[in-house]
């Protein structure tokens, strides 16, 4: 199967057609809404006030180790800070410390009202460019399908707080875009605008090296051997200068270090199957066993992955062969229940799963057969 969509598919009609204007307004209105219920889910998330990850700490440069590594955002902020002037600083400081989104917020405290309010707007700047790059893949890989191509990265969005577990920290949606963008620029060979986005992500989270690990599962006919390695060879340098000097150059004092060994931890949690399968969390004033969202929603969502295996992308199911890796990793060096470790498969599971969720709408799904 081609890896893009069928050069002779026919026009969208019926349904599915709307006039571009209005598919426009459509979308931004519903990319919109729905990037802001993922970030408010977020904001809102109790782990946020981890003391060694603090927004705050890591700004200022003084958080501990691997935290601080994660510099993109952090650093983003500080710099957008010193060009604010202080009278507009002091202005959103009085005017803004007891609005209601700050006052339901776990980590922000009323004297950092500007630090967090210019963290969030980028924060939700993400989202919204996560959410059109899904449909720029979606485009890519099975052609413009009409409105079931601009709804389903809200379907994307409105799941994305179910792997919110335990934590939600404020590099996350950062990072999350900018791997799928890297990602999908990779799949498509568009190397001038794929290698300043990696660089971002390897500033972003040391999980940026799993995009040249991408690139090395396969090769295709686009690519000569000698062309091959030498955007695998520069793309392990671009990730590995950058994660080398963010540890032992500009953070090298800070306490902590870069890798956290969570093995025995690991361990323990998955001979307990009750904690796998549930957790313990408290509703208002009520204590309560809440199945784990997204130990369902995988099982709920592997079918639609594999389905029809063999008609699926083939970068894409090339793609996807970074799952064990990612899993071997976290066991090793992170906690296998903390689901954000997983953000680098979703965009990957995204646009496997939309082949089946396609092929389910009766006129896409004709289309998809012929084409």
């Amino acid at each position: 199967m081609n890896d893009g969509p069928a050069a002779d598919e026919p026009p969208i009609t019926g349904t599915h057609a709307l006039p571009s204007y209005a598919r426009i307004l459509t979308r931004t209105v519903f990319y919109l809404w729905v990037s802001q219920f993922a970030l408010l889910a977020a904001i809102q998330n109790p782990g946020n006030d981890y003391d060694k990850a603090l927004l705050t700490r890591m700004v200022d440069g003084t958080g501990h180790k691997p935290f601080v590594l994660r510099t993109l955002l952090p650093t983003t902020v500080r710099l957008i800070l010193a060009v604010i002037p202080d009278s507009l600083e002091n202005t959103l400081q009085d005017r803004l410390g007891d609005f209601e989104l700050f006052a339901l917020t776990s980590a922000p405290d009323e004297d950092h009202v500007s630090l967090y309010l210019v963290a969030y707007t980028l924060e939700w700047l993400a989202l919204i460019g996560w959410l059109i790059v899904l449909r720029q893949g979606l485009i890519h890989f099975y052609g413009d399908r009409g409105l079931v191509t601009d709804m389903l990265p809200i379907l994307a969005g409105m799941l994305l707080p179910c792997l919110y577990r335990h934590v939600a920290y404020d590099y996350d949606f950062p990072q999350l875009f900018l791997f799928t963008t890297g990602l999908l620029l990779l799949l498509r060979h568009s190397w001038r605008a794929y290698y300043p986005i990696l660089l971002l992500a390897a500033l972003g989270k040391e999980t940026a090296l799993l995009l040249p690990i991408v690139h090395l599962l396969g090769r295709d006919s686009r690519l000569t051997g000698s062309s091959w390695m030498k955007h695998a060879l520069a793309q392990l340098g671009i990730v590995g200068i950058v994660r080398v000097v963010l540890q032992f150059v500009v953070f090298a004092d800070n306490p902590g270090t870069g890798v956290e060994v969570w093995f025995s931890r690991n361990v323990a949690f998955l001979s307990n199957t009750t904690l796998m399968w549930f957790w313990f969390n408290e509703v208002g004033h009520y204590s309560l066993f809440l199945p784990a969202t997204c130990n369902v929603l995988f099982l709920l969502g592997l079918p639609l992955v594999v389905w029809e295996w063999s008609s699926k992308p083939t970068v894409l199911r090339r793609a996807l062969w970074i799952t064990p890796l990612l899993v071997v990793l976290t066991f090793i060096m992170g906690q296998v229940d903390e689901v954000r470790v997983y953000y680098p498969l979703v965009p990957i599971f995204f646009w496997l799963s939309a082949h089946t969720l396609l092929k389910m709408s009766p006129r896409v799904g004709s289309t998809l057969r012929s084409g």
